[in-house]
Formats: C-alpha cells, structure tokens, sequence
C-alpha cells in the first residue's frame, strides 16, 4: 500500500517526458502550450499503465493511469486533496470566502438538486420550448429553416434552463440579469488567473487592488438582492423549491450575505453551464454531422413517450440517445486529463515513486478513451457504441440492461465524470438537461449542417489539453409540422 512514510523500498521521482533542465525547461514549457494533446499521448505511449511528469501551466504535473490512479483513489484527502486543488485553481477562499474554500457549502447544495431532480426536471421542460424558439427567433429564417451558431444556441439554452432550475420566474427571464451573470463570470475567470500568478502567502493582499475596481460579482448582486428580499417575505414553506431557496435554508441569520449567496449560484451555474454547453455543442455537432441517426433517435423518442410529454422516465428509456452523448464525450471530451489533486505531504508510491509535498497530480482520459485495449475501433464515432456493450451483457432470461454504460457512468476506461470519491456530483443534472434539450429538438426540429459544410463535422478547437466546440460553426433548424403546439405555447409566454 502506497503512503507518505514509506522508507523501506528506494524511492525516486516520477520519470519526465520533456527536458526539466535549467533554460531547455522552458522550452519544453513552450511545446506543453502548443501541442499538449501530443506530448500526453506521447507518455502515455511511452509509459502504459504508468506514471510520468509533464510540463503545465509553468509547473510540472504527475500524470497516472493504470495501477497509480486507484492508488490516487485510496489516498485520504488529508494527503492528496481534491478539495485543496480545486480552491487553488479558482481561488475560493479570496474571491467568495470560507464557507466555499473550508466548508464546501456547494456540495450539499448539489446533492439536494439530485434528490429533487424529478421536481427539477419539469421547472427544465417547461422553460425548453421558451429557450429554443427565444434563440432561434433572433436569426433570419429562409425558407422554413433557421441558421443559428450551434455553440452559442447551446449555450444560451442551457444557461436559460439553468436560471429555471436554480433561480425560478421571473428572474431567469430577465435579460438584464443574464448579461451581468456572463460579465461576474468572465470577471471571475480574470480574478483566479491574476491570482495564481502571485505567492499564496501575498494573494490576499493582491486581490484588494482588482476589489478596489468592484468586487467580485457584482454586476448580479443588485438584482439577486432584490430577488432574496421578496423570497425572504414568503413563509418557508411555501417557497419555491430551488437552489436560491436551499442556499437562504443553509444560511444562519436573518439577513443573508448577498455576495456569499451570488458567489455561491455563480460556481454551481459556472461549473455546470460551461461543461454542459461544451458537451451539447459536441453532440449536436455529432448528430448533424451523422444524419442517419436522427430517424433513429426520433423513434426511440416517439417510442418512449408513448403519446405524451418528455418526462424523466421517458428519458431514462432513451437508452440510443444516451449511449449517442456518451460516444460524443467519448471522442470529444472537454479535457484530455482527469481527477485532480494536489499532494498535502509527500506520497510514494507502491513501487517507490515519489510526489512531493505541493506537487500535483492528475490522471490521464483522452488517451485511454482512445485505446484499441479498450474500445473496437477507437478512432470511428459509434453512435450506438455503449447501447450495444450493454446488450451483450443482458443476462440470460432477464429483460434489465447494464447500467455501467450509462452516460452519468464513470468507470476506469471512462473518465468524463472523473472517478472515486470526488466523481462529479452534478453529473446526473447535467446529462438529465443535455438528454432533455436533445430530445426535444429532435423531436420537434428536422436539424442539419449548412450546405457549405458538405457533410463534414466542424473540427474542434484544442486550447492547452481542452477540447472546445467550435465556436463559429453553424447548424440549421427547421420546425417539424406536427409540433405546432409549441408555437402557440411559445406566443403565450411572450403574451403573459
């Protein structure tokens, strides 16, 4: 067993892929900017199963797979921290406070979402059909079709749904509003970045001069203050039941922190907005540069509906569309590594490797996703991929299939969601609002690329190991002739 004591066996640092010398170290920093995704297919080419240093960021990063990576999972958190890692790269405890950084006050925050997913998911159908046609109508029709930026419909969509879920009507309607959360977003994203290039010991003092400019997201804090006032004046039990109610109920006193409550609404909506928009993108990108699957998956939909509503029973038999989103993460996931962690004392290894105090440590995915080991053809998109894996394994005389497919399932050859302990919690969430959005689309849109694109998949766009969709890329909507009655839901909203 691997711990942080261990002086019996010879222990040694990790082996590097790239020159750590003085003056060709920056060098090989250079390279780890430029082609990242190279240089990890390299050590894990040259090191399988294994363990290897990386150049990242002006740092150097322990990657693992194989046998170090459960090692990685069994270590307690006191010494290699996920938590610790996380408040590092986004700076928690001096852009939101302790109740973030030491508490974690989002974690049970997100665990309440997924006991109230059911109740969630008709606040996220109710606002689908007012999102889609709200982002369709601000672009010229010719000829029954709609040409939108795919990426940025996505993103507007998922940001909408998420107001829904989180905030609730009126507020997540309001355009005023959804301006200042993208301007809190890109002034936080600024803030860690300016942050992290400063000595721990001098952080806190460095964020006094941005905060002399405005504090941390303040652009939204007006309009949510105004917000926790009137839901404060509604007797507890009849308050609506969504995020911005479950953060008051957490909240000792009677007049709440609004810059706590909107820094906290901002991390949950920022981590899952960004990597659900990304992976919407993706599988859309996927879906129109795969035509044939669209009968296919409108089928299933027709079939799991049974005449009614998208409902999450009816989701959870679309079981193609699922296995469609876990191929298109499979090929197209936001990053080419996994499981974060940072090292709180040294710790070796089972066989003597060393990771010092300080040092981090993360897992290889885009690789393994990509391994002939692992999967059959590993380079051609299978949309039906995972739903044919789990039909293998149906058990005889039994009609119950797998789960361990399922999009939300992690596992060590499917890293999307990372693994272990700290394996994403909002990932249920997430797949319900990707899952949802798809199949009404599809049910009520003939979709398609532009002739100009002659049938090829926009490429994606690859910044320092992260795989983004492309941003400028677009795709076409057209309204199906039997969905009419959304039209009429959609006028009335506008009415009312």
């Amino acid at each position: 067993m691997p711990n942080e004591t261990k002086s019996s066996i010879y222990q040694h640092e990790p082996p590097y892929i790239a020159p750590a010398g003085f003056g060709v170290s920056l060098i090989s920093h250079v390279r780890s900017l430029l082609w990242t995704d190279g240089m990890l297919q390299q050590g894990y080419e040259q090191h399988p199963g294994g363990i290897f240093k990386m150049p990242a960021m002006g740092g150097w990063v322990t990657i693992v797979s194989g046998k170090y990576l459960d090692e990685v999972l069994r270590a307690p958190e006191a010494t290699l921290s996920f938590h610790e890692k996380l408040n590092r790269i986004l700076q928690l405890e001096h852009l939101i406070g302790p109740q973030m950084s030491q508490d974690q006050i989002h974690l049970p925050l997100i665990k309440i979402l997924n006991r109230n997913i059911d109740l969630v998911h008709a606040e996220i159908a109710d606002e689908t059909p007012f999102a889609i046609e709200l982002e369709l109508s601000k672009a010229a029709m010719t000829d029954g079709w709609t040409e939108v930026k795919c990426f940025e419909t996505a993103y507007n969509c998922i940001l909408r749904l998420n107001l829904r879920a989180f905030m609730g009507l009126p507020l997540c309607r309001d355009d005023e509003w959804m301006k200042a959360i993208n301007k809190d977003g890109l002034d936080f994203a600024l803030r860690t970045v300016i942050l992290r290039m400063f000595p721990k010991a001098r952080r806190g003092s460095a964020n006094m001069y941005p905060s002399k400019f405005g504090i941390p997201f303040r652009a939204a804090t007006k309009s949510l203050a105004e917000v926790i006032q009137q839901r404060l004046s509604i007797p507890e039990e009849e308050r609506p039941n969504n995020l911005l109610t479950w953060i008051l109920s957490r909240l000792p006193g009677e007049e709440p922190d609004v810059h706590l409550i909107n820094g906290i609404f901002q991390i949950i909506n920022m981590v899952s907005l960004n990597n659900t928009a990304m992976t919407l993108g993706h599988a859309l990108f996927y879906l129109v540069a795969n035509p044939e699957c669209i009968d296919i998956i409108r089928e299933e939909i027709h079939d799991s509906l049974e005449g009614g509503d998208i409902t999450r029973d009816s989701l959870n038999q679309m079981h193609k569309l699922d296995s469609f989103i876990r191929e298109s993460l499979r090929h197209a996931g936001l990053s080419n590594l996994s499981i974060l962690r940072v090292a709180l004392k040294d710790f070796v290894f089972s066989d003597g490797t060393r990771v010092s105090a300080g040092e981090s440590i993360q897992a290889i995915a885009k690789p393994i996703h990509l391994d002939s080991n692992y999967y059959d053809d590993p380079n051609e998109f299978k949309p039906w991929r995972f739903y044919d894996m789990a039909h293998a394994e149906v058990d005889e005389g039994s009609a119950q299939l797998t789960d361990k497919y399922d999009l939300v399932e992690p596992s060590n050859e499917f890293l999307i969601w990372g693994l272990g302990k700290h394996t994403c919690p909002g990932r249920w969430y997430a797949a319900m609002e990707i899952k949802h959005l798809m199949a009404y689309m599809i049910l009520n849109y003939d979709i398609k690329l532009p002739d100009s694109a002659k049938g090829k998949r926009p490429a994606n766009l690859h910044v320092l190991g992260v795989c983004l969709p492309n941003r400028s890329a677009k795709i076409l909507f057209k309204r199906r002739e039997n969905s009419g009655r959304f039209v009429l839901q959609f006028v009335f909203m506008f009415v009312v």
